[in-house]
């Protein structure tokens, strides 16, 4: 266990003699005045935009489809089920 607390400390000791990396000051007053400048403006043209509407309407209309038809075919499949029941036990209906 003393071993531990050893290397334990002696690794908490190895930052104590850590220094700080220095950069130059022009970098530093470039960097700032990157910083406080104002954002760069970005257009997107309206053909884009409109392009971009469009196709996530189509994505959502083909979605909705897709669980529509989904929900109609397993519809279908349980009715299909349930015919296939009553005809296999059909048998019990004579006892």
């Amino acid at each position: 266990m003393k071993d531990r607390e050893k290397w334990i400390n002696e690794t908490l000791g190895s930052i104590d003699n850590i220094q700080k990396a220095e950069f130059p000051s022009h970098l530093k007053e470039k960097i700032l005045s990157n910083y406080n400048s104002k954002g760069r403006v970005i257009c997107i043209r309206p053909f884009v935009k409109w392009a971009a509407a469009a196709i996530i309407l189509i994505l959502l209309g083909a979605n909705f489809y897709s669980i529509v038809q989904f929900r109609k075919s397993s519809t279908i499949s349980q009715n299909q089920n349930n015919v296939f029941y009553q005809e296999y036990f059909s048998f019990l209906n004579n006892l």
